[in-house]
């Protein structure tokens, strides 16, 4: 038994067939303090396998949870290898932990090892509150997204006018997310605005049901009147999700474009805010972003070009000043955009 004292708490550590509880106190514990927590803790860890507590987790949370969040963590239990999820989850320590994601990591992606754990851990932290485990985990290999350009837009809006998904493209281009889209009905648009207050995803059962939207409340997106009058003239798309996505694959490929997705139309709409001006809250509030972390990322990618080109410019113009004769060297210039008065906006 280890105890030490942590600021304002004691920490006490013990060890009990090879498996190492923790816990925390607000003052120094006695032993027989220490070893009751311990049988109240040994007593939540009943007979069961890592498998068995995943589905009793889903179980509890089966309400909460929303559908693509239970079919994603279904996905992943069909990839657990079965020496994994038939250990019993009361023997799981901290060296088995890392052994597991040191082999996860051979055959999946960084980003699915974290999901992977991701699940695991919530399902200790439920079931096993007591146990503290530190796991190093693989780093996720950021990739710039291309982000589509003004010119991509208008060839996309070109091509799909005629089409039943113009609609579709249309509200992805001012912020909606492709559940949100199909979603939507004739009686959620007004005068100058669309009301977002749900969803449809896939289930379990990989058929398509309605939920609330990430952010679970109302989101008013403001749009033009003659774009509104357009779309109900135009209709709403009635299908599914994956359907929209796969229009806008063919589509790329036809127009020969750089590979996007339906979803960057909603980056693209971020950076075009930005780019004006918009407080970063009143981008967040269009496009239903939970938090402005993720939203910043997505307009500094797109803006990332054009950083790099001023930066060049700006570097040239202190070479200039600071030699008499400034070495001869390529130069990209660019014109810096000042005013929201240019012809392509």
């Amino acid at each position: 038994m280890r105890i030490e004292k942590r600021g304002k708490h004691y920490r006490v550590q013990v060890q009990v067939k090879g498996i190492r509880y923790s816990f925390t106190f607000t003052y120094k514990p006695s032993r027989r303090e220490v070893y009751d927590r311990l049988d109240k803790e040994a007593s939540t860890a009943d007979v069961g396998t890592v498998y068995d507590y995943i589905y009793k987790y889903i179980e509890l949370k089966s309400n909460i949870l929303s559908p693509a969040t239970i079919r994603g963590y279904r996905n992943i239990i069909k990839h657990l290898q079965s020496y994994f999820g038939n250990m019993q989850l009361y023997k799981l320590d901290q060296v088995e932990l890392q052994k597991y994601v040191n082999v996860y990591a051979l055959n999946h992606s960084p980003k699915s090892v974290i999901n992977m754990f991701s699940l695991i851990s919530v399902v200790l932290r439920t079931f096993r509150p007591g146990f503290i485990f530190h796991v190093t985990l693989p780093r996720i290999i950021k990739k710039e997204p291309y982000i589509p350009t003004l010119q991509d837009i208008k060839l996309i809006l070109k091509e799909s006018y005629n089409s039943k998904y113009f609609s579709s493209i249309i509200l992805a281009i001012f912020g909606l997310r492709r559940s949100e889209i199909v979603a939507l009905t004739l009686d959620d648009f007004k005068d100058n605005y669309v009301c977002i207050n749900k969803a449809i995803v896939r289930n379990k059962k990989n058929a398509l049901v309605q939920k609330s939207t990430k952010t679970y409340t109302d989101r008013i997106v403001y749009m033009p009147p003659q774009l509104i009058d357009l779309i109900r003239e135009k209709g709403l798309y009635s299908g599914s999700p994956d359907g929209i996505s796969n229009y806008m694959y063919r589509l790329v490929k036809k127009l020969k474009l750089k590979n996007f997705s339906i979803h960057k139309l909603r980056h693209f709409y971020a950076s075009i805010c930005h780019y004006f001006n918009m407080p970063d809250i009143y981008i967040q509030k269009q496009g239903g972003w939970a938090n402005d972390s993720v939203m910043k990322s997505v307009y500094t990618h797109a803006l990332e070009r054009e950083r790099v080109q001023i930066t060049q410019n700006i570097n040239y113009k202190i070479m200039e000043n600071l030699f008499d004769s400034a070495p001869q060297m390529h130069q990209e210039t660019i014109e810096i955009k000042k005013s929201p008065n240019n012809k392509d906006f």
